[in-house]
């Protein structure tokens, strides 16, 4: 059984982060969306029923879920829109799509902060935070003089270390992950 629980938490400024190895984070302010950010859960259980016929659960067991995060962005740049794409060389500025490569190796994280009154909210305590995430585009823009162009994306969430059973999907008032010592 599958529950689908969207939440459209509006206006929210998407920062882009990527991490290197050695190196600093690289932090990219996306620009702005239309219509919104949405964020769409989905929790898998399994129901234990307490007769072969019956249809009420005796007990419920979560066995999985996933969590997207879609925007639609606008006013892009060419380099913007190189890091919607999961694999991609900066020197060249192509979009690379190497058949059979884990995209969960070191992939960027995502911060939301929202927008109050025009301006971009600095209160971690209003922050959504997805510590592993991979950009999936799902864009069809149209180059033309009258329209404006959409650059569709879902970050799919990523659980944070499932090989170590945190599989912490988003933070929610805060700007970063820290996970759990001694657990």
């Amino acid at each position: 059984m599958a529950n689908k629980i969207p939440l459209n938490v509006g206006p929210m400024q998407a920062i882009l982060i990527e991490h290197r190895e050695g190196q600093s984070d690289v932090e990219t302010v996306m620009p702005p969306t239309e219509g919104g950010i949405t964020l769409t859960f989905t929790f898998e259980t399994l129901d234990s029923k307490a007769d072969q016929t019956g249809s009420f659960a005796r007990a419920s067991y979560f066995t999985g879920g996933e969590a997207t995060i879609s925007c639609n962005f606008t006013e892009m740049e060419m380099d913007e829109v190189l890091k919607l794409f999961p694999i991609y060389d900066e020197v060249t500025k192509s979009v690379q799509v190497p058949i059979g490569a884990d995209v969960t190796n070191n992939p960027p994280s995502l911060l939301l902060r929202p927008i109050i009154e025009g301006e971009v909210s600095n209160d971690d305590d209003l922050a959504i935070f997805a510590p592993k995430v991979v950009p999936t585009p799902n864009f069809n823009v149209e180059f033309s003089l009258n329209t404006q162009r959409i650059w569709t994306v879902d970050f799919k969430v990523l659980p944070y270390d499932p090989v170590n059973f945190d599989f912490t999907l988003l933070v929610l008032g805060d700007k970063e992950y820290n996970p759990p010592v001694g657990t």
